[in-house]
Parts: structure tokens; C-alpha cells; sequence
């Protein structure tokens, strides 16, 4: 229970998981290619925008990091004793660190793969179906720059995650189902914010 969990455990975790969340997976990869990911396509340092510009390879290896990153934070904190609700809280700083790099002037990309990692960590059973239909949709639409195919995905995978959530066999704590909801929700809203925001970015050429 969290009230096992000390506060200077909770506050080490919490700082862990922003900094795995903050490596600049994205912007890394870019350098490999000689490029600025901040400067072409979408102008977000995400495994979509890599896979987009860069090449397939390097988009599916970025996915495959950003994903671990997320992954690895919730392993740590298990380890230190945290379990469900009490894992939703390091999950968003992963997030924010991911959206917020230090080590890009606080630039980076919405997080959707960051999420792919820390909900592996936090509900496998419940999510692994989700998981599947999402990825199935975002590479089907990965091309298309008007529509966002994370959206999408994440839309549907979400509803799905919901009967999987409710479902007997793989019942999931209802305070764990409305966190990880809020983190998905927040994503998306960052993510349309983006994209509003910088519409010339996801114009056709």
C-alpha cells in the first residue's frame, strides 16, 4: 500500500522515472542521420515522425526504446515495493519527461509509445489486445499525415481495454483503470493540441 511506501522512496522513484522518460530516443536516431528531428516533419520527437522521415528501421527501433523506457521505470518502482495505483503517479512523470526532455530545451513527442511501456508494466493482461489492434492501425495509417493514426488507435484500443478491464478473467482495480485512463486521455490531448497548434506540420507534400 502506498502508506508502506516512504516518501523519499516515492519522491527516488518519481526523479528515476522522469529522467528514463526524458532520454531523447527520437532526437538521438536523428543524429545518426545527420538531422535535426525538431526540424522536419512533424517537427515531434516520436517514433512516428522518425519512421515517417528517417526510415522504417529506425522508427521501429525508436518505438521498441520509448516503449522499454516506459517499461523499465514501472520495473523499478516494483521493485521498491510499488504496485497498482500507487505506479500510476512515476507513470505520468515518465510521460512528462518524454514530453519535456531537459536534455532537448524541454522538447520531445507525445508519448504514445512511452505509454505502450508503462502499461506493459502496469496491466499486461489487460492491455496486450489493446495493444495488438493499435499497432495494427498505426502502421495501416502511418503514412496518411492528415489522419493521426495514434489517435485512432488509441481510441479504439481504450475501448477495448475497458471490457478487458471489466471482464471477470482479467478484472482490473477500478483506481488503476481511471489513472491509466487519465495518462491516455492527457496524451491525446496533447496531442491534438500539437497538432492544431502546428497544422503545417501534417499538411500533405
Amino acid at each position: 500500500m502506498l502508506n508502506e511506501i516512504s516518501l523519499y522512496t516515492y519522491i527516488f522513484c518519481i526523479i528515476i522515472s522522469y529522467l528514463l522518460g526524458s532520454i531523447p530516443v527520437a532526437f538521438i536516431a536523428g543524429k545518426f542521420y545527420g538531422v535535426n528531428i525538431f526540424n522536419i516533419g512533424s517537427k515531434q520527437a516520436g517514433a512516428t515522425n522518425v519512421f515517417r522521415e528517417l526510415s522504417r528501421k529506425a522508427g521501429a527501433a525508436v518505438m521498441l526504446i520509448d516503449s522499454s523506457k516506459g517499461l523499465i521505470a514501472i520495473i523499478i518502482c516494483r521493485l521498491y515495493g510499488f504496485s497498482e495505483f500507487e505506479l500510476i503517479l512515476p507513470a505520468a512523470f515518465t510521460i512528462l519527461g518524454h514530453w519535456n526532455s531537459p536534455f532537448t530545451k524541454f522538447k520531445g513527442g507525445d508519448g504514445v509509445s512511452t505509454l505502450t511501456g508503462l502499461g506493459l508494466g502496469i496491466a499486461p493482461q489487460q492491455l496486450i489486445i489493446p495493444y495488438i489492434i493499435i499497432a495494427i492501425i498505426l502502421f495501416t495509417m502511418i503514412y496518411k499525415k492528415i489522419s493521426h493514426p495514434t489517435i485512432w488507435g488509441g481510441s479504439i484500443g481504450y475501448l477495448v481495454f475497458i471490457f478487458m478491464s471489466i471482464w471477470s478473467e482479467t478484472h482490473l482495480d477500478l483506481s488503476v483503470v481511471l489513472g491509466f485512463s487519465i495518462l491516455g486521455l492527457s496524451i491525446m490531448i496533447h496531442s491534438i493540441y500539437f497538432h492544431k497548434k502546428h497544422k503545417e506540420n501534417f499538411k500533405r507534400k
